[in-house]
């Protein structure tokens, strides 16, 4: 196996500290990057979950206990600010 030209290996040989240094900060970019990527899907899919299922049931006409909880105080319409 030492012999193949396609192991990690024979890519890091003939290298030196400065380009084995930039590998290793692609490599940590590369992992960050796909980190962001993959935690933004996850959040927009449990988003589009979300509002489908209150589409749902606003269609259906369901209470939604969550806003039950509110204070009424918080649900009021408030009066805009006057100008100055």
């Amino acid at each position: 196996m030492n012999g193949t030209p396609l192991g990690l290996t024979h890519l890091r040989a003939p290298g030196d500290a400065v380009s084995h240094s930039v590998a290793i900060i692609l490599i940590l970019a590369s992992t960050a990057s796909w980190y962001i990527i993959l935690g933004k899907l996850f959040s927009q899919l449990r988003g589009r979950h979300t509002i489908t299922r209150a589409i749902q049931s606003f269609s259906r006409g369901d209470r939604n206990t969550r806003y039950e909880r509110i204070p009424k105080s918080c649900l009021r319409r408030r009066s805009p600010a006057s100008p100055e």
